[in-house]
């Protein structure tokens, strides 16, 4: 983590008059990247491994550094050419090296040249003093003691005023003061380095990345590892900020965008840029070209809500912690790391939540309660994120989870979210994603609250259009609803999908069996199609067209994808059986059984049940399998096995397969399956009047009213 991260930007003009008090030279109307008749040069300087073990070595100082050079070599940042930027970064940038790239700066500067100055690193004061003189560490700076080897302030201010002096533009970035065991923290180092940075460069402008009191973030959330303060820089300073679109970034501009994005981003932990200096000074010119492929890299770019590493600031705020306290706090991490984060993740012992409640009132460590709110709030949504992340990325285990963890275990993932929910606060910009994530997670595990099928599809729908009001791009909410609702309703969402998430093969897939079942074959086969073009490993979508093919009579073409899908999985199979979902094991018998290869079938059963012959999901997927080979007394036994290992005794479990039946024309083999689910104890007589999926039995009607007179007498009529 980078705390305490400032960036001082100095824009300094040369005199004007010989009245002008040398040091406070007024600022001009200029802009970092000069006119093309002025010549611009840069070193650039981050370092994240310092030599000596007792600096804390940072994480992302010398990427900052990096994408500051990146910005400058591209067309918005003047395109500098490699020989005007000297770039430092970690073993390179020693303090013999800094100097003498510093100095070759000023003997190369002319009068209206522009010389730029960027580092990103440690900042300490080694003593207190009432000038209280800082240093910027550079990586081969002794720990202790900086006046030997370190780089003086002192001297970055004698470079500034010499420039300056010659009618050099210099513009200084440091961002150099960051919580850590440093020399100086037992009496506030980091915090004095601010002071003297500001007031030896206390007359030019200033962008500082927090307020004095505060800690700077960084994190793999933000470009994949950047500061939270730098990463929004670039983006302004690429034309982000340019808020009246006039081509230029000015003071007023950066200071309100970094403020914006910042603030936002690092919440609940504070940490609020701000700016000194003229609002109208000009800062960068807007390439149209560059910004325009600088806003399409943006648009691809999901801004994740994750973890901070906050070692440096647990450091200097545990210190200030007695025993009691500093016990608590590690027992709270602890419990982080091993997820044991509600009362439901653990039996024994407390969970991260029970230390939090407790910690959270410890006015001794206030300056970590932001970021023990943001990590923890990370951790409850970080399973369910990663089961959504993976569904949405194709992963076919993931839709699998999806589909069949319906529910205690999805409880407990929307209760995470919505504790994360609170614990960030409505203000906070992820607060709609949670709530909308939660609700999700709910329609999963409706079955819980014990509600015949017909209000429980209705809750679901309900849920998940509040989902979808909350977080209207969100592909899988789309897809759920295009799924559930009628089929007339189906072309809103399926635009919305080719907007949002045109190359998400599971979408076709699913849009495809949603007109296959209500006879659009051939918008059906149109789907799968693309499906299968996104993803030709997609064996559902290879069993889906075949499917298609067998109900219009094209059974040539339906063998075609039949083999097909066999071929596919069985491919997958010998690179690695674990490997495969329970839809693609399920497409392979389906497959093998229509094409008469019931040996093979047999086999593949064999083989999926010896992969996890104690998951009660795994005998679950069995009786499917034989069910859809006519083979009842096997898919009962795979039944009784799955309810042995669950511990429980549902009844639903045989009323769903009775459905499976029914909707496969296997009447009789239904009706048996209905009566099991009957002596087990089904009661909800209403429900089975009107379920679509025993249409074909009630078809039959004095069988059926044979059935439920039998066991229903005081509700069936004759």
């Amino acid at each position: 983590m980078k705390y305490f991260n400032i960036l001082i930007a100095l824009l300094i003009a040369a005199p004007l008059s010989a009245q002008t008090e040398k040091g406070a030279t007024p600022l001009a109307q200029s802009s970092i990247v000069n006119p093309k008749s002025s010549v611009t040069r840069a070193v650039v300087i981050g370092i994240s491994d310092y030599q000596d073990e007792q600096i804390p070595d940072l994480r992302f100082a010398d990427r900052d550094a990096e994408a500051f050079a990146q910005w400058l070599r591209s067309p918005a940042g003047g395109s500098l050419p490699d020989n005007q930027i000297k770039v430092l970064t970690n073993k390179d940038a020693t303090t013999g090296k800094m100097i003498a790239a510093l100095d070759g700066l000023i003997v190369a500067s002319k009068p209206g040249d522009e010389a730029i100055i960027y580092f990103s690193g440690h900042g300490d004061v080694e003593r207190v003093t009432k000038f209280q003189r800082g240093f910027l560490l550079t990586y081969d700076s002794p720990p202790a003691v900086y006046a030997a080897g370190a780089f003086s302030l002192q001297y970055l201010q004698d470079i500034v005023t010499t420039l300056s002096e010659a009618g050099v533009q210099a513009v200084v970035i440091t961002d150099a003061c960051r919580a850590g065991k440093l020399a100086g923290s037992e009496f506030g180092g980091s915090k004095a380095t601010t002071a003297a940075l500001a007031q030896q460069f206390a007359n030019e402008v200033k962008i500082l990345s927090c307020q004095p009191d505060e800690f700077s973030l960084e994190g793999e959330q933000w470009g994949g590892g950047r500061g939270c303060f730098s990463y929004h820089l670039v983006d302004a300073l690429y034309g982000m900020a340019d808020a009246n679109a006039d081509g230029t970034v000015n003071l007023l501009e950066l200071g309100r965008y970094l403020e914006d994005k910042v603030t936002t981003g690092a919440a609940p932990q504070s940490q609020i840029p701000f700016t000194v200096g003229s609002k109208a000074t000009r800062l960068a010119t807007v390439d149209s070209e560059a910004l325009a492929q600088w806003r399409q890299q943006k648009n691809g770019e999901a801004m994740a809500f994750k973890k901070i590493d906050s070692r440096g600031l647990e450091d200097l705020a545990l210190a200030k912690a007695d025993t009691g306290v500093l016990e608590m706090y590690h027992a709270f991490t602890a419990a982080l790391e091993a997820g044991n984060l509600m009362a439901t993740d653990s039996t024994t012992g407390k969970s991260a939540d029970d230390y939090y409640k407790l910690l959270i009132q410890e006015p001794s460590i206030a300056e970590l309660h932001g970021l023990m709110t943001r990590n923890f709030a990370a951790a409850l949504m970080d399973e369910g994120q990663q089961i959504l992340n993976r569904y949405l990325t194709g992963d076919l285990k993931a839709k699998e989870i999806l589909e069949v963890g319906i529910g205690i275990s999805y409880r407990i993932e929307a209760d995470k979210f919505y504790r994360a929910a609170e614990l960030l606060g409505e203000k906070h910009y992820y607060y709609r994603k949670l709530i909308s994530n939660a609700l999700y997670f709910d329609a999963y595990s409706v079955n819980l609250l014990g509600v015949t099928r017909d209000s429980a599809q209705i809750l679901v729908i309900k849920w998940i259009r509040q989902a979808l009001a909350l977080d209207p791009n969100t592909p899988h909410l789309l897809l759920d609803l295009a799924c559930m609702l009628p089929i007339d309703s189906i072309d809103f969402y399926i635009e919305r999908l080719n907007e949002i998430s045109p190359k998400w093969p599971i979408w076709h897939c699913l849009v495809a069996r949603c007109y296959r079942v209500n006879g659009y074959y051939d918008q059906a086969i149109h789907y799968y199609q693309n499906a299968i073009r996104l993803d030709s490993t997609y064996v559902r979508s290879l069993t889906g067209i075949a499917i298609t093919f067998d109900s219009i009579g094209q059974q040539e073409n339906a063998a075609k994808y039949y083999e097909q899908t066999v071929r596919m999985a069985q491919i997958k199979i010998d690179k690695n059986a674990s490997s495969l979902a329970w839809e693609e094991w399920y497409s392979l018998l389906y497959s093998l059984w229509h094409l008469d290869r019931d040996i093979e079938a047999e086999q593949i059963i064999n083989k999926y049940v010896g992969l996890d012959s104690k998951s009660d999901f795994t005998w679950y997927n069995v009786a499917v399998m034989y069910s859809n080979m006519q083979r009842n007394k096997e898919a009962l036994q795979a039944l009784k096995n799955y309810v042995l290992i669950k511990h429980i005794h549902s009844p639903n479990i045989y009323y769903d397969f009775a459905c499976l039946q029914s909707l496969k024309n296997q009447t009789d083999s239904a009706y048996g399956f209905l009566e099991i689910a009957f002596d087990n104890g089904y009661k909800d007589y209403d429900w089975m009047q009107n379920d679509p999926d025993l249409a074909p039995l009630r078809e039959r009607t004095e069988q059926w009213k044979a059935l439920m007179k039998k066991y229903f007498p005081d509700q069936s009529k004759d």
